[in-house]
């Protein structure tokens, strides 16, 4: 079984925010999923929310931490531990401030390059050895004018505009096409499927 962690806040402050596009991610591949699975269903297990979701080889578990993005991989450890999922069998999907807004990149087995949520996730895991789908989100100046002022912490808690909100929608369908081609074909064939060309 796969475990698809979709990184974020809790609560409806953040819900529409940068920094929780990998909820985004994981509540389209549920809405997707409950078209042809019945009684589809989020189940609260300790400090996150999971969603078990039946496809063929094998099944994958969507899950939500419920506690703030830098202590992602403390709620889900458990989960993972009580499901016997080994790192080779966890995805997870977070926003990239260093890369443009929209942009896709599938990783494995790198430093988390800043990201609080990824590092707590490297710490409670034990290391990098699991794979990372990126979505840009970019930094301020890059998709707006006169933002350059706003610190990149608050930028990933602020709502994108109009038109980054409609980049990140079509990343978010993108994403869950990768994550089908990195379960189904594996990383080499998803990386060059769905990552950008410019190396960050």
């Amino acid at each position: 079984m796969y475990a698809v962690i979709g990184l974020g806040n809790p609560g409806k402050r953040y819900e529409l925010t940068r920094h929780n596009v990998g909820f985004w991610v994981v509540d389209y591949i549920y809405s997707q999923s409950g078209k042809e699975q019945a009684g589809l269903s989020w189940k609260r297990f300790e400090e996150v929310d999971t969603c078990l979701v039946a496809r063929s080889p094998e099944p994958m578990m969507l899950l939500k931490p419920l506690k703030y993005m830098n202590l992602s991989g403390e709620a889900v450890q458990p989960v993972l531990h009580f499901y016997k999922i080994n790192p080779k069998q966890v995805i997870v999907i977070h926003d990239d401030i260093d890369l443009p807004c929209g942009q896709l990149r599938i990783r494995e087995g790198r430093k988390s390059g800043g990201h609080r949520g990824v590092q707590n996730m490297i710490d409670m895991l034990g290391g990098s050895d699991f794979a990372r789908i990126r979505i840009g989100v970019g930094r301020p100046g890059q998709v707006a004018e006169n933002t350059d002022a706003i610190d990149p912490g608050d930028w990933v808690i602020g709502k994108p505009s109009f038109i980054e909100e409609g980049l990140l929608r079509e990343a978010v369908q993108k994403a869950a096409e990768a994550l089908n081609v990195l379960i189904n074909d594996g990383l080499i064939k998803a990386q060059n499927r769905f990552n950008t060309k410019v190396e960050n």
